[in-house]
């Protein structure tokens, strides 16, 4: 965000776009709905300044910084029901583990695996709503493989355990 506000970058007109205006929605959703997630809101900006730019509506004048964090983000979210290990997260960008680490939570003030966590929490929501699908296959779903520690980053995230969770989405 910070290129927009040095001048780097600049919006060009309004726009229709569809997965631009459901990437606001989503920024709206998790602010608004007590999910005051920075490293969600992060991701959805980056994702929303990515298709911006795609579109032509976002001009750069010189290069980003934050363009491994994008495709780092993208690979999270092509991967995140398997199991990642940090070295493939940072071979995706082509760093090294430790400078992937740290940059990583530089542009997102977040680590590589509290994100990782977060979207497959996200996801668990989803799968959660379903009845037919047990707590352990939620977890097995969402890339976690020891459903404990699923349980463990469900209720620090959302201050519910799964099954909680559940009972409070379904009728």
């Amino acid at each position: 965000i910070s290129p927009i506000f040095k001048g780097e970058r600049s919006f060009g007109s309004q726009t229709q776009d569809p997965v631009l205006i459901d990437l606001f929605q989503r920024i709206t959703a998790s602010y608004t709905q007590k999910e005051e997630n920075a490293t969600a809101i992060m991701g959805y900006l980056l994702l929303l300044l990515d298709r911006s730019k795609k579109i032509g509506l976002l001009t750069e004048s010189a290069p980003s910084p934050t363009a491994p964090i994008r495709k780092a983000i993208d690979y999270i979210q092509s991967h995140f029901n398997e199991r990642i290990l940090l070295s493939d997260m940072a071979a995706s960008v082509g760093m090294n583990p430790k400078y992937f680490c740290s940059y990583f939570k530089k542009h997102t003030l977040s680590t590589p695996f509290t994100y990782l966590t977060m979207l497959r929490i996200r996801h668990a929501k989803t799968l959660l709503q379903e009845k037919q699908l047990s707590v352990l296959e939620v977890a097995l779903s969402c890339g976690f493989d020891n459903v404990s520690f699923f349980i463990r980053q469900f209720k620090a995230a959302t201050g519910l355990t799964p099954g909680q969770y559940r009972k409070t989405m379904l009728p």
